[in-house]
């Protein structure tokens, strides 16, 4: 007879002899229930709750040849936007009783490969690669799903992004019918494709509208942060014709260029209106900022939705965003 005295040490062949059934009967009810009787079922459960038996699981891993958890691949833990994106992903996972595994690989394809290793090693439910270098497989033993954000998915994989372009774009008009002729956009160089896009929906906005000029677009390498901002707003203002709007990137490069308009007494929005994107509040950020906003709780369902049910063909599903009219923008009056 198997002694409950102490619960916590009860493993599943002691739960297996108290239910008078084989141990891989108990694996079955614990990971494919569906697999058993209803009478098998209820006498393995009664055992299990009446000695408050947590499956261990390493063992569940085993048996179910996968573990009950997504990893999450990040390379930039300093950006707002992913911190707001990894609470909500953790925030689904939960609720379909998955534990979040965060990769960070700092955009490092050496640490990349390692994480992909050590997922392949504990067997996780799915991958979610966000941002970075296009990535290629290397692991023949790979069998978790993978899923792409604003990341190329080569055909191969499902991918999820925000309508960056577009977005953009609206953004472009929305100045110009606010009398802005001179408008530029900020990013930096580092081969991101969600900023790539934005890139391009700037690009044809101001060519339709006929206020396309090379000079005010600011591309530099560094990090997607406020030195970015900043240094483009001294670059601007040392133009012979400086722009009167600028889009940026994402909400922290808008906030370098808020930062140094403070710094040099140019008033937002009546001496430069400013647009961000992502649309991601923070206590730093004193100013309401008119920004786009991605749809944060909508990416993450459908990321862990591609994780836990994979599609047999890859897809790429675009998330409209929302435009969010803030604080620094107003209609230009030529002084």
């Amino acid at each position: 007879m198997v002694s409950a005295k102490n619960n916590s040490y009860l493993k599943i062949r002691d739960i297996a002899k108290l239910a008078g059934v084989s141990i891989a009967t108990v694996s079955r009810v614990i990971n494919h229930p569906e697999l058993t009787t209803p009478e098998t079922r209820e006498r393995v459960l009664s055992v299990i709750e009446r000695h408050h038996y947590v499956p261990n699981q390493t063992m569940k891993t085993i048996f179910s040849r996968s573990s009950n958890s997504v990893a999450l691949f990040v390379y930039d833990m300093s950006n707002p936007f992913f911190i707001s994106l990894i609470q909500e992903l953790n925030r689904v996972a939960f609720q379909h009783k998955y534990a979040l595994l965060i990769c960070d690989t700092a955009n490092d394809a050496q640490k990349e490969q390692d994480y992909l290793d050590y997922c392949v090693s504990v067997q996780v439910k799915g991958i979610i690669l966000t941002e970075g270098f296009d990535f290629v497989a290397t692991s023949e033993f790979l069998r978790s799903p993978l899923v792409m954000f604003d990341r190329s998915g080569l055909n191969t994989w499902s991918s999820v992004q925000s309508d960056n372009a577009e977005a953009v774009y609206r953004a472009v008009h929305y100045l110009h019918n606010f009398n802005h002729r001179r408008v530029a956009f900020v990013m930096p160089d580092v081969g991101l494709l969600s900023i790539a896009h934005r890139r391009q929906g700037f690009c044809q906005a101001a060519e339709e509208l006929g206020i396309f000029r090379p000079e005010y677009i600011f591309v530099r390498g560094g990090a997607l942060g406020v030195e970015i901002g900043k240094n483009a707003l001294n670059y601007f203002l040392a133009l012979p014709t400086p722009p009167t709007a600028i889009v940026c990137a994402n909400d922290v490069v808008a906030q370098g260029i808020l930062i140094r308009a403070r710094e040099l007494h140019i008033e937002v929005p009546e001496d430069l209106s400013v647009i961000g994107f992502d649309g991601v509040s923070s206590p730093l950020y004193p100013t309401p900022l008119t920004t786009v906003r991605q749809d944060i709780p909508t990416i993450a369902r459908t990321l862990i939705d591609l994780c836990l049910h994979p599609r047999e063909e890859a897809q790429c599903i675009t998330i409209p965003t929302e435009f969010i009219s803030g604080s620094t923008c107003c209609y230009y009056r030529k002084k």
